[in-house]
């Protein structure tokens, strides 16, 4: 996971991150809820991803190493007795249940985390966490995510891939209280960088891999929450 990166890719820190946050998410209230985007946007157009030039050597590799990951945590996963559960969530622990038109629209999202870790005995295999909320904002082009409640709490920018089923998750994690999250490429103990995608009408998931020590995958799904988080 030292390894710098595929050769070529260029790396740098982060001019800035989310200087808006705060006025974002209080303004979270007055977004619509999300809709089904009915054409891609302007941002997925991008002949150039300019996430390259922003994330990590460590975190490159390890988003390269992806559908690794995911053939590794459902393998196990299956080997635990949870093959039942995997078909049940569907498009969501699919490593290709990406559909067109990734990019969510700004609002509160309900979360719902599983997580994938190593069968050593001393964790579970697979365990989903109690919903929480997540919320989407606008910073000018860009879309932020960040996870509002809970003890580990994400949150970082939504970048333009290649790919236009996907956006890459650059961001770090906020464990304590926080008021601001430390800016990506800071810290590599807090860094995160992750797969966004969409996996059925207003369904979205954000990938994860080796989101803290012995997980493999964590996977978080996001559908529209039907009222605005308390604030």
């Amino acid at each position: 996971l030292s390894d710098p990166g595929p050769a070529g890719y260029r790396r740098g820190p982060m001019s800035r991150i989310c200087p808006l946050l705060v006025l974002a998410l209080l303004a979270g209230a007055c977004q619509p809820l999300a809709v089904e985007p009915e054409s891609p946007p302007e941002i997925l157009n991008n002949e150039s991803p300019g996430w390259l030039t922003v994330a990590s050597g460590r975190d490159i590799d390890r988003l390269d190493r992806l559908a690794v990951a995911w053939d590794v945590a459902l393998a196990e996963a299956r080997m635990a007795g949870f093959a039942r559960r995997l078909a049940v969530e569907g498009r969501l622990l699919d490593p290709l249940g990406a559909l067109d038109w990734a990019a969510p629209s700004p609002g509160a999202y309900r979360c719902r985390l599983l997580r994938f870790a190593r069968d050593d005995r001393r964790s579970r295999v697979l365990t989903a966490f109690p919903e929480h909320f997540c919320h989407v904002g606008a910073d000018g082009d860009s879309l932020f995510l960040t996870k509002e409640t809970g003890t580990e709490r994400p949150f970082g920018y939504l970048w333009p891939d290649e790919d236009p089923r996907r956006l890459v998750f650059l961001g770090s994690v906020m464990t304590g209280d926080e008021g601001r999250p430390p800016p990506y490429g800071s810290d590599p103990a807090t860094d995160v960088a992750g797969i966004f995608e969409r996996v059925g009408s207003l369904r979205f998931r954000l990938v994860i891999p080796r989101f803290g020590v012995g997980i493999l995958l964590a996977v978080s799904e996001l559908t529209p929450a039907p009222v605005q988080p308390d604030e």
